[in-house]
């Protein structure tokens, strides 16, 4: 019999993945085809033994798309949990066209076998590295469309709208959404940073990649990025698992996340490696390892802490 739950329960949560809209089709294919396309290409640089290391390695193509078909595929998710606006579709059919078009470009200066981004040695590669930038624009506009229309009240569907309960997220899922869209948008801010901060190096002669003297500029870029994942991840899970305080341990989660990504940037912009140590990185860091370790422990410890009633899955 429990198995049987737990098959229908992660039945139901494969199912709900997929697109409630024809409009979001588009979102959820491109998500799709670019996951085939990086998954492909690690299996080929995992074969032949690849330095993952350089710029012209498979590590390109593989890593931009895995990461923006995982991302192509929340937004899509993520949508279909919002009130419908007039302007949603136009919306994702170009946040769909741009991220398809800027994974393409820099599989395409992979096969050619030169870097896909500050690469100004000719002028076709002049004209990628411009047009990436305008379609990562307008990406990031679309993305910033749907963390503003996420964050409005009443944002979310209710059990009036819809007949379908699996589309009503939970208060404790809510607030991962809210907080995994948020340091999507964070992390795609802080990408425009470390580019303009990269080309600054080149123009002085330096590593694009490096603040001197160790930090790593795509570190900050990287940290949360995929805090739209696994935030609800963790919500759908603790659920599943029936645990208490599921909001509780979604915001502390959430500030782990938040913490981790000040940690990034205080060592990349001290100009430290990843993990160089340093009195300001191990504070972050500690308090990082505090909130994460306390949205893992048991309920009984956060019961004897908290005087408060267990919340139930339910009510979370």
């Amino acid at each position: 019999m429990q198995k049987n739950i737990a098959y229908r329960t992660w039945h139901r949560s494969v199912v709900e993945l997929w697109p409630r809209h024809e409009w979001l089709w588009p979102i959820f294919m491109t998500g799709i085809a670019l996951l085939i396309s990086g998954g492909c290409h690690l299996t080929m640089g995992v074969i032949t033994g690849d330095d993952w290391s350089g710029p012209t390695s498979f590590r390109k193509p593989a890593l931009f798309g895995i990461s923006t078909g995982l991302t192509c595929i929340s937004m899509s998710w993520v949508w279909g949990k919002l009130r419908i606006w007039s302007l949603d579709p136009v919306v994702v059919w170009l946040t769909s066209l741009a991220l398809a078009l800027e994974v393409t470009l820099i599989t395409i200066q992979f096969w050619r076998g030169v870097p896909s981004h500050f690469n100004h040695a000719t002028y076709r590669d002049a004209f990628i590295e411009v047009a990436m930038l305008v379609l990562i624009i307008i990406a990031s506009l679309g993305i910033s469309w749907l963390v503003f229309r996420s964050l409005l009240p009443g944002a979310f569907l209710t059990i009036e709208e819809t007949h379908d309960p699996s589309r009503i997220p939970s208060t404790s899922m809510k607030s991962a959404i809210r907080a995994g869209l948020l340091l999507l948008w964070i992390s795609l801010l802080l990408g425009f940073i470390i580019s303009s901060i990269g080309w600054a190096e080149i123009q002085a002669g330096r590593n694009p990649e490096l603040v001197p003297h160790a930090g790593v500029l795509k570190f900050p870029h990287g940290a949360c990025l995929h805090a739209i994942q696994t935030l609800p991840l963790a919500v759908f899970v603790w659920q599943f698992l029936k645990c208490g305080h599921v909001l509780l341990r979604t915001n502390l989660l959430a500030s782990a996340h938040f913490t981790f990504l000040n940690y990034a940037c205080w060592q990349t912009f001290s100009g430290l490696a990843r993990f160089e140590p340093a009195m300001g990185g191990m504070i972050l860091l500690g308090l990082t390892s505090l909130c994460l370790l306390s949205a893992l422990c048991p309920s009984r410890w956060i019961d004897a802490v908290l005087p408060t009633k267990r919340l139930s899955e339910r009510g979370s």
